[in-house]
């Protein structure tokens, strides 16, 4: 799993990158991130966005999120959002165009994922309380502890 708080793009990209020629293909990659503050626009505070290359595993996080009160949405990675990643200018783009942030933002992340299955949560709206109860909510780790533990099973 890749934990990440405010990164860019590239820095989990090349961890993407490694993982697939350097770790053995058997597992499925998890990254949790606020990786963009449009999922907040999206979804507001209540659920985390996830997207993943592989149903089954988005199915399972799901499932782990409605068991846990952890709850995730399932945000599309359709190639037409892919298509922002074309550039003149480089070989990938890293950003899209002014909508769907969270969307064209994973559709970067999963051009490294092609040959394993992978998930991501951008957790950019649910990691936070504001207001009198301000501080961290620890989400997603109820999702990710019974996710693991119905691996373990």
């Amino acid at each position: 799993m890749l934990f990440a708080h405010r990164l860019d793009h590239l820095p989990m990209a090349m961890g993407m990158y490694t993982r697939e020629r350097v770790l053995a293909k058997t597992f499925a990659w998890r990254i949790i991130a606020t990786l963009t503050g449009a999922v907040v626009v999206a979804l507001g505070n209540f659920a985390s966005g996830l997207m993943a290359n592989d149903q089954k595993l988005a199915d399972k996080l799901l499932d782990c999120g409605e068991i846990t009160g952890d709850r995730a949405w399932q945000l599309p990675l359709w190639n037409e959002y892919k298509a922002c990643t074309k550039t003149n200018f480089a070989d990938l783009a890293n950003i899209g165009g002014a909508g769907a942030g969270t969307v064209t933002a994973a559709c970067f992340l999963s051009k490294f994922t092609d040959d394993y299955s992978w998930a991501h949560i951008d957790i950019a709206g649910t990691a936070w309380m504001k207001g009198a109860e301000k501080g961290g909510t620890g989400r997603p780790v109820p999702l990710l502890c019974q996710h693991i533990l119905g691996a373990v099973k």
